[in-house]
């Protein structure tokens, strides 16, 4: 069984909604705000520089790890950051960041296991695993 796993050394962020702005022709114009746009960008790299690709129709299991620094104001004793952004929304980030570079689909994606904690230095751990 074939996998890919890598710690990506960036803050974790959420996925932000696509932005609308309007031009001074009047025409609608939709981006992505930057921060969104720089962190999957980053994601995409280490993925694209690892030479993996898993084929359309292959089941995959999909482990995030997502780790933020301690802010001084938190407990000690407190292990999780039960604060934003949610992990859901970090999750979309790199699922999506992912889609064509890792793997053809993030349809592909039937398990997975995501989790935020704190750590000394923040980063992604990613992991995506080929199932039997």
């Amino acid at each position: 069984m074939r996998e890919w796993h890598c710690t990506i050394p960036i803050v974790p962020v959420a996925k932000a909604r696509a932005r609308s702005a309007v031009t001074k022709s009047g025409k609608t114009v939709h981006y992505t705000p930057n921060k969104t746009a720089h962190t999957e960008n980053v994601i995409r790299d280490y993925a694209s520089k690892s030479g993996v690709f898993f084929e359309k129709g292959v089941p995959l299991k999909l482990t995030l790890l997502f780790m933020f620094e301690r802010p001084p104001s938190a407990p000690k004793k407190r292990k999780y950051p039960v604060v934003k952004p949610d992990d859901d929304n970090c999750e979309k980030l790199v699922r999506d960041a992912l889609n064509s570079v890792l793997y053809h689909d993030d349809a592909q994606i039937v398990s997975k296991q995501v989790d935020k904690v704190y750590a000394m230095h923040p980063g992604i751990f990613v992991l995506v695993e080929e199932i039997a």
